[in-house]
């Protein structure tokens, strides 16, 4: 018997991670097959954990499983976050397991290329502690493995191969974590809840939190507060919470149950995914609805009465809905007006100057309120401000603040054209998380850049955004959650232009535009709802929505490098086996639940599934 210490105190593996195989890749078989390994444990413990040596060829999609030694399934994980090569880990909530009794911890490979020694297990391989590969024949064959497309028991053994799959065991030897107190549940719309507990102050050990929904996992986290998301309207959930420590150790609180709301969407958003530009004359409406603007916000300044008139008129003729402020005359007028989707608050009270305070907004919320209280304000922050780019101006607890004063919120920022960061295209789906973090119950929309602003701090720095850093910001608004993104094609200074966008910027518009409105009653849907889920690597990011008996899996590239060879891991997707690429006039493969695709530079595809 050879052995080594594998390990110090508290979790263990078979092999030691500077463990490399005599050949990494077996480069003479490349489809699918399950790969595994027998093993015992001296002592009883609990496996949180199988790993599987990597080569840069063995890709695609990787699934861990334990098993007894019969084939029972104990536990399952995909593996995500892998790096090119060398030792995987996917970890999965502790496994109790007996002292000397047999177990088997494989892993299935879409593309083969895996790793081997051969004739490795006409011995048994201890890691100098509790763990023992076992010999070939003691208790069943080992290096075992099976063939197919599906994940499944491996029981066939050739040369007494080692395939080099291992497990993460903890053997009890710290201090059971103390179950965690108090465990307080809130509806805080009618798709999130909100967790929080308090952890016990005699618990040294414990270093996490299992959250469970209906007695599924719903997530880890290390903090004593979860938001659960993707929730169904009008729905009772069950949640416990089990705190767990670095030896697999764990202890369950007492249960709460949520019952969520009806739904929060305003009846004029639920089919309506608003997109449009920002403060346009009468003059260019019609050049907005040809570009697929189903929706404007703001006129311009300072109009006549008969200007108002006019353009309020036009944007109807047109089929436009707007958000606006009220009518100048009285807002009285605007009660009945089907078009006017909401009134809005003045535009960046947080860092206009002079500043505008959160009691007068919301003192203005509540005078309009009292002449319509059905119809919806909105407000618009600063975007930079919100995210910490530009502090100074207002925290968090100023933001929540000023939110008492609308039904609806947004924030505008501009990356490209208005700080000269290229490269921070993701602060536009930061700003929206953000809202969603202060006001989960209020739908929240995003301003994003179109065109060259000529701003006074940043001149010639600041260049137009480019139609590929429009769509990538414009999706990344929606995976992040927006019901409704609004363009700023505006150039403010020397001299002032309405719109200032290129005829490239306008094809590009009119494209996600018109993908947007199409599929707006699928974007205000529950957004990632429960009972399926889509899973990607960076740099890719990745939403989904159910409609109408389909599913619809949204993925943006979020860099500026094109990316080959994608997966997007699915679940809950039933039996299919292909999907619909929207708008592409294409299918793509869907093989043991992955769909394998290439990406652009902040390219964005949605499949359909079913």
């Amino acid at each position: 018997m050879r052995e080594i210490v594998a390990n110090g105190p508290g979790p263990q593996t078979i092999w030691t991670p500077s463990t490399v195989p005599a050949t990494p890749d077996v480069n003479d078989y490349t489809g699918a097959v399950n790969l595994g390994v027998r093993f015992q444990s001296a002592s009883a413990g609990t496996i949180s954990g199988i790993r599987f040596y990597k080569t840069t060829t063995n890709t695609g999609t990787h699934t861990a499983t334990l098993y007894d030694n019969t084939g029972t399934v104990l536990a399952q994980a995909t593996f995500s976050n892998e790096t090119g090569s060398g030792w995987q880990e996917v970890d999965f909530p502790p496994v109790n397991i007996a002292a000397n009794t047999t177990y088997v911890a494989a892993y299935h490979t879409t593309n083969g290329h895996y790793s081997v020694n051969s004739s490795y297990f006409n011995s048994s391989f201890s890691n100098g502690q509790q763990l023992t590969a076992l010999a070939n024949g003691t208790d069943g064959s080992n290096g075992v493995y099976l063939y197919g497309d599906s994940v499944a028991f491996p029981t066939q053994t050739y040369n007494e191969n080692n395939y080099w799959v291992d497990v993460v065991f903890n053997i009890p030897g710290g201090i059971p974590p103390w179950a965690a107190s108090n465990l307080q549940g809130q509806a805080i719309s009618s798709e999130r809840a909100k967790l929080t507990w308090t952890a016990s102050p005699d618990d040294p050990t414990g270093v996490g939190y299992y959250v469970y929904r209906n007695a599924v996992l719903a997530g880890t986290t290390s903090g004593t507060s979860y938001i659960d998301i993707g929730l169904s309207s009008n729905t009772a959930y069950a949640y416990s919470v089990v705190a767990f420590n670095g030896y697999g150790q764990s202890a369950t609180t007492s249960s709460t149950s949520v019952t969520t709301p009806n739904n929060y969407m305003p009846a004029n958003l639920v089919n309506f995914f608003p997109v449009g530009p920002d403060s346009q004359p009468t003059s260019l409406l019609s050049a907005w609805a040809a570009r697929g603007a189903n929706a404007l916000i703001r006129t311009p300044q300072g109009l006549s009465t008969t200007d108002w008139t006019t353009w309020n008129t036009t944007a109807d003729s047109l089929g436009f809905k707007y958000i606006r402020d009220p009518d100048p005359t009285t807002p009285a007028n605007d009660i009945g007006k089907p078009n006017l989707l909401a009134w809005h608050q003045a535009d960046e009270p947080e860092t206009s100057s002079p500043v505008i305070s959160a009691s007068a907004i919301v003192n203005q919320y509540n005078s309009w309120k009292q002449v319509d209280p059905t119809r919806a304000v909105s407000l618009n922050f600063n975007g930079g401000s919100l995210i910490d780019q530009q502090g100074g101006y207002c925290d968090l607890t100023c933001y929540a603040s000023y939110l008492q004063g609308a039904d609806w919120a947004m924030s505008d920022i501009y990356p490209v054209s208005g700080w000269n960061q290229p490269n921070s295209l993701a602060w536009v789906g930061q700003s929206v998380d953000t809202l969603y973090s202060l006001a989960p119950n209020k739908p929240i929309m995003q301003f994003i850049e179109v065109a060259y602003q000529n701003l006074p701090w940043c001149g010639q720095s600041c260049q137009a955004p480019t139609p590929e850093q429009f769509r990538g910001e414009f999706w990344d608004a929606i995976i992040h959650g927006a019901r409704g993104v609004f363009i700023f094609p505006e150039q403010p200074y020397n001299p002032f232009i309405f719109d200032n966008t290129t005829p490239s910027m306008d094809a590009e518009i009119t494209t996600q535009f018109n993908t947007a409105k199409t599929l707006g009653s699928v974007l205000q849907g529950t957004i990632n709802p429960i009972g399926m889920a889509a899973t990607v690597s960076s740099p890719l990011e990745v939403s989904w929505r159910n409609y109408n008996g389909h599913q619809y899996i949204f993925v943006l590239n979020a860099s500026y490098n094109a990316k080959s060879g994608q997966t997007i891991v699915l679940t809950g997707i039933g039996s299919a086996t292909q999907a619909t690429v929207y708008g592409e006039s294409r299918t793509v493969p869907i093989s043991s639940g992955v769909i394998t695709d290439d990406f652009g530079p902040h390219a964005i595809h949605i499949y359909q599934i079913n």
